[in-house]
């Protein structure tokens, strides 16, 4: 039996470079509009992955969820859609300033707009003042205050991890460096795995706390961010220079992943182009710094509905293998363009190949919603061979039922990849609970690349004696 640690922490990059300079932040700013969004519901904001601070949030702020605050902060986002990045390409031109919020001096509304068209004068003017009055009623500041040593832990070990990336990278690919691009790096302890980029190059990044509950950024679930958002300072540029060529394409696949594309947050045919491009580029960072990175990463982007990305990243070789002629990914274009549009073409048989390419469980034992109580392990097994990573995500709230992670001791893969042993520790397992647990779908993800049919993740057991 292979034995295989948690692939969060297998991946190591590279070290690089220069980004030593950068100077992360928790940000007075994106915490607040991102708790009273947290509290309007928008599910983009509930993925607090601090397990303290979430606790801490809830103890102080619950109050105020039927508050008129936040009653607009709904509003905003259920009637008018705002949300995602909406939030924070206005909180970024925000100022707090002797416990008033308001635009900063050198902005007005026009630069908001100009940013971010979901917004108009009259739903903008109306969530500053609410965000006062939720700001002043909750006594915010002093919530902000008496966290600051757990945002410093945030801020050390991001820039610790940010020293780490390959930089240099960037000017071997795109022709040209990071040099004179100075993005801001904000971290938010309530967005876990939401990330924002802002029109002034900077990015807010979510993290998860570690064992001891600290926030915890880390390879696999932060580097990729920066780089994926340090991308976009090139890749947009490449998309609105050769998006008359690439329009037909895009809006032919678009209707295709329209509501996955939603969902992630990008809408329209143009949009979901550019972040297409900047994943496979971001892949191809992975492939020249860190190939164990490849598999993984081409899994979770297909899971967003970029269905197409795995011949993207084939398609890719051919950059590679003739680099002579293509010095930097600029004179390649011509021949992704084509594939774009050659793939457009055929997007129906893409669409259907994906639909019956993902793996699903084929038996669970002891079997699913039974007594766990004197068994040592949890084994599943799947329709094909896996690629042999795992991973597992925030299941839904429930009261009721506890954490399954709680009892997990390891995984260890069957040499044929076709099983994964879940191993208990049986001496963590409470009597009379029911236990359960969502698998993430690029976490167990097939050994061609496909994640796991959603249909499949939730598994629930207990500890009940009949």
């Amino acid at each position: 039996m292979k034995r295989l640690i948690f692939f969060v922490f297998v991946f190591s990059f590279i070290t690089g470079i220069t980004c030593g300079q950068i100077q992360t932040k928790v940000d007075e700013r994106f915490e607040l509009t991102s708790i009273a969004f947290m509290l309007a519901g928008a599910p983009e904001y509930n993925q607090c992955g601090v397990r303290s601070y979430k606790q801490d949030i809830q103890n102080q702020f619950e109050k105020y969820k039927s508050d008129n605050s936040i009653k607009y902060m709904r509003e905003l986002n259920q009637a008018h859609g705002i949300g995602y990045n909406a939030i924070t390409n206005v909180a970024d031109l925000l100022q707090i300033k002797n416990g008033i919020i308001s635009l900063q001096p050198q902005y007005d509304m026009s630069d908001v707009f100009e940013r971010d068209s979901r917004w108009n004068e009259s739903l903008l003017t109306e969530f500053i003042t609410m965000l006062n009055r939720f700001y002043d009623k909750s006594n915010f500041q002093k919530f902000y205050k008496n966290h600051q040593k757990l945002y410093k832990v945030a801020e050390e070990r991001m820039d610790t991890l940010l020293a780490r990336a390959n930089t240099d990278w960037f000017e071997n690919f795109f022709g040209r460096s990071l040099d004179g691009f100075s993005p801001e790096v904000y971290i938010s302890l309530v967005n876990g795995a939401s990330n924002y980029a802002m029109g002034n190059n900077s990015v807010l990044i979510g993290v998860f706390d570690d064992a001891e509950g600290l926030p915890n950024p880390t390879n696999y679930n932060t580097l990729p961010v920066l780089i994926h958002e340090w991308g976009h300072h090139f890749t947009n540029q490449i998309v609105f220079e050769y998006w008359t060529q690439m329009r037909d394409a895009a809006e032919l696949i678009y209707p295709y992943v329209e509501s996955a594309m939603n969902q992630a947050g990008y809408a329209g045919a143009e949009t979901m182009t550019i972040e297409w491009l900047n994943n496979l580029f971001t892949i191809m960072y992975y492939r020249e710094t860190t190939p164990e990175m490849v598999p993984m990463t081409t899994a979770l982007i297909m899971q967003k509905g970029f269905i197409w990305i795995d011949r993207s990243v084939c398609f890719m070789d051919n950059f590679y293998t003739y680099r002579d002629r293509y010095p930097n990914i600029k004179d390649f274009m011509p021949q992704l363009i084509a594939f774009f549009n050659y793939t457009a073409s055929q997007f129906d048989i893409v669409y259907r190949e994906y639909k019956n390419s993902c793996p699903f469980i084929t038996n669970i034992y002891p079997a699913y919603g039974t007594d766990i109580t004197n068994f040592d392990e949890i084994v599943i097994t799947f329709s094909e061979p896996m690629l042999g990573t795992w991973g597992f995500q925030s299941a839904e709230e429930d009261e009721n039922i506890k954490n399954l992670r709680e009892i997990i001791k390891a995984i260890q893969w069957s040499n044929d990849n076709m099983q994964a042993h879940i191993l208990l520790d049986k001496t963590k397992m409470e009597s009379d609970c029911r236990y359960g647990v969502r698998l993430y779908p690029s976490g167990f993800c097939s050994a061609r690349y496909f994640p796991l049919d959603e249909k499949c993740i939730n598994l629930q057991f207990n500890t009940i004696r009949k």
